[in-house]
């Protein structure tokens, strides 16, 4: 069939002057969409819960204090029989070790003294829980401590029947008990601790040339002015990500064992380089894998069972918010896993995963809820499908974590003037970092 003739849109092809020039196929030019809209949650979330933008140092430290009533115990090192009634036992105790993992005092100070003397306890044998001795579910006997006769050795009176010590059983303290026409017993405390953190010198420029700064461009029409909006939520992303992944080699003493010293390392001009260490590194290097304070769990993908889910749960809300609700931000990966067993166990588990939701803070979650508490389960974009903690999440108490901000993030404008420079360089600065207490509260999940 032959051709009508005239003059065609696809005429000429991809060189013609109608391709390269005329033609209009920007359907919104002046509009741009971005691939993500929440771009920190974990760095809003935590300065919507606490900052400190007071401060006086970058090098900043806090008080903590984890009560010792809440666990309070020793271990024996006697093999006897306590039959006769009202009768005085010497019973012969280990040296005392504090060495987190392998304590045998909890709650009782960090040396044995008088206090000891008017202490009832009920005795349990010793029972592993991941490796870890603590006591066994049924007690074996009831004592008072009647005497304390030294760092190695205590007399007992027995309150209960006969039974047999075994040198490894546990004294788990129950109260006290003195006579009518006593004195008032030795008193003792233990002290504050002390832990710390630092903020961190963050720097994000934006330089364009005078000439495409005046330019009028499609897609965005002023390109410095889409340079300054990217650039700022990088400048956001990068805090975000150094809240969470952050090192340092001050460290935080959340295992009571760092130094706090003055500038660590310099950059290449021999400057002071300060980092903060952020809630992962402070889990990981600080973190504990079995016991009580357990705060590292590990989930094996193909055989977690619901005795893991109960264990874990139970662990992970074992300092209980005021709400019953603990956030977890997490990578797709974990959100996954959660929903998968969600709907493979639903039923036979009694967990349910709730519809999408929005946060009054301007991020997607879903509720998990457990027997013991509610998760709230909010996919960070920092930990994104290809990012090594994907199938990880980590859990903050929000009573024991804050934004701490020496200088807040400023704008600065035109920073370049040197030798006429024909441009414009602006940056984001700040100088900022986390600060954490009571590292026990705080929660780190990975699926292995």
């Amino acid at each position: 069939m032959a051709s009508k003739g005239g003059t065609l849109l696809y005429s000429g092809g991809v060189t013609a002057t109608t391709w390269l020039d005329r033609r209009d196929v920007y359907v919104d030019p002046n509009t741009v969409k971005e691939l993500w809209t929440d771009v920190a949650p974990f760095l809003t979330a935590v300065s919507n819960w606490s900052t400190k933008s007071d401060l006086k140092d970058p090098m900043y430290k806090m008080f903590e204090h984890r009560n010792p009533w809440i666990d309070q115990r020793f271990t024996c090192a006697d093999t006897d029989t306590l039959t006769t009634g009202d009768t005085e036992y010497t019973v012969t105790l280990p040296a005392q070790v504090n060495t987190a993992g392998s304590e045998n005092t909890f709650g009782l100070g960090t040396a044995r003294a008088s206090h000891y003397a008017g202490l009832v306890c009920s005795v349990h044998s010793a029972d592993s829980n991941s490796g870890v001795s603590v006591p066994s579910a049924d007690r074996k006997g009831v004592v008072l401590i009647t005497t304390y006769t030294s760092g190695t050795s205590i007399n007992v009176k027995r309150l209960s029947d006969a039974f047999t010590l075994v040198s490894g059983d546990w004294f788990v303290v129950i109260g006290n008990a003195f006579g009518e026409n006593s004195v008032s017993p030795e008193a003792w405390a233990d002290d504050l601790k002390v832990v710390w953190n630092q903020t961190q010198i963050m720097r994000t420029p934006i330089q364009v040339s005078n000439i495409l700064k005046k330019a009028v461009l499609r897609g965005e029409p002023n390109e410095l002015i889409r340079l300054n909006q990217m650039k700022g939520s990088e400048h956001k992303i990068q805090k975000n990500r150094t809240f969470l992944f952050g090192s340092s080699l001050l460290g935080t003493n959340l295992a009571y064992g760092d130094t706090f010293t003055d500038s660590l390392i310099t950059d290449t001009n021999s400057e002071p380089v300060r980092t903060t260490l952020g809630a992962y590194e402070a889990l990981i290097r600080y973190g504990s894998t079995s016991g009580a304070n357990q705060n590292i769990f590990s989930i094996t993908e193909a055989s977690y069972t619901y005795d893991n889910f109960m264990d874990d749960m139970e662990k992970c809300f074992a300092y209980y918010p005021e709400d019953g609700m603990k956030t977890m931000f997490c990578g797709a990966g974990m959100i996954s896993y959660w929903s998968k067993l969600v709907m493979a166990k639903k039923s036979e588990w009694g967990i349910y995963l709730s519809d999408l939701k929005r946060d009054q803070l301007g991020f997607n979650f879903k509720f998990l809820e457990t027997p013991h508490g509610i998760i709230q389960l909010v996919h960070d974009p920092c930990i994104t499908k290809n990012h090594a903690y994907n199938k990880t999440g980590i859990i903050v108490d929000k009573n024991n974590v804050f934004h701490a901000i020496f200088e807040p993030a400023t704008f600065k404008q035109n920073i370049l003037t040197d030798n006429g420079y024909i441009g414009q360089k602006n940056e984001y600065y700040s100088d900022e970092g986390i600060g954490m207490t009571t590292l026990p509260a705080h929660k780190y999940f990975k699926i292995v």
